[in-house]
């Protein structure tokens, strides 16, 4: 016996959920595609024992969902898209062990990541001094051969300038 669906309608006695499930499944997957026809509708309609017509119905029935679902925001699709990105380049990373030709596409794909996170962008710094830059100037480079003494590098390199610095002006205004 026919079975009373939510919508009022019966549906065949031949046909169950799973079967009518994967035939709407598969005008989806066409309808993504792009390519729709009248032979690709009744190549779906034979695959499936069913009507053209009926395969008419689900595809309304597929546009119709397509249309409900609001379209997800770039901030939604984001997350998923770099889980992927960083997949396929450690695949491709492992694959440029045995195929070296392949690294230059990872640093490629590094670089695409870094630009999608920002990290690729300039950032703009706003700097607020609250003392002279000249003073400031002359703290930095007295401290030059504290730094290089840390380091354990030679400090007799270093111009004699730099132990006494004494600004130079010209009074003219730099371009």
């Amino acid at each position: 016996m026919a079975r009373d669906l939510s919508n009022g309608r019966t549906r065949g006695r031949k046909l169950t959920d799973a079967a009518v499930s994967v035939r709407r499944a598969a005008v989806e997957a066409q309808v993504l595609t792009g390519r729709w026809s009248a032979h690709v509708c009744l190549d779906l309609a034979e695959r499936f024992g069913v009507t053209g017509r009926q395969i008419h119905r689900d595809r309304a029935r597929v546009l119709e969902m397509i249309r409900a679902d609001p379209p997800e925001s770039p901030a939604d699709r984001r997350p998923v898209w770099l889980a992927e990105l960083r997949t396929y380049r450690a695949e491709l990373a492992a694959r440029s062990l045995t195929e070296p030709r392949l690294a230059a596409d990872v640093v490629r794909l590094f670089a695409l990541e870094a630009d999608v996170l920002g990290l690729a962008a300039p950032v703009a710094i706003d700097v607020t001094l609250h003392a002279d830059p000249r003073d400031m100037a002359r703290e930095m480079i007295a401290g030059i051969p504290d730094a290089l003494e840390i380091l354990g590098l030679s400090t007799a390199a270093l111009p004699r300038l730099l132990e006494h610095p004494t600004p130079t002006t010209t009074g003219e205004p730099n371009d």
